[in-house]
């Protein structure tokens, strides 16, 4: 696979809801459990989506949304199949993690069913510590949390 890029995208655009039935089909359920979303919950200044692409076709996305005051919520993330064990989730988390810092959020969380295996070992990977339930998803088995480090700005 050639080099992923990473662009914003809009909840509503027609990739990122293609992206988004894949990834349903592959559930086989959409998602509506503790906490659904809204196209909003994805725009300035309370969130971001973003689309992973590899060679101008979209391979992936995910959002970041508040979840409150200084913690986001990593939703959404998706990689087609054809580009899993790539780094495609990696560069997509990594890209979210960096917008939460830019909006000032001291924590990140998420929610996975844990189907996938890899996705786990990413998360781990990428220092998501285990959390308690906390937003009361039934579809999900697993919820993580990570403290971003903070960005230096010079005075």
């Amino acid at each position: 696979m050639s080099d992923v890029g990473v662009v914003v995208a809009s909840f509503d655009s027609p990739a990122v809801q293609g992206l988004l039935a894949e990834w349903n089909h592959e559930l086989g359920f959409v998602p509506k459990g503790g906490s659904t979303v809204e196209p909003s919950d994805f725009t300035a200044p309370n969130g971001a989506f973003f689309t992973a692409v590899c060679s101008e076709a979209p391979v992936g996305c995910g959002g970041l949304r508040t979840l409150s005051g200084t913690t986001g919520e990593v939703k959404r993330l998706f990689v087609r199949p054809e580009a899993r064990g790539r780094g495609t989730g990696r560069v997509l988390l990594a890209a979210l993690e960096e917008h939460a810092v830019i909006l000032g959020m001291e924590a990140v969380r998420l929610d996975t069913d844990g189907g996938e295996s890899r996705a786990l070992a990413l998360f781990r990977s990428a220092g998501y510590q285990p959390i308690a339930d906390y937003n009361r998803n039934p579809y999900a088995r697993h919820w993580f949390e990570k403290r971003p480090p903070m960005r230096s700005v010079d005075c």
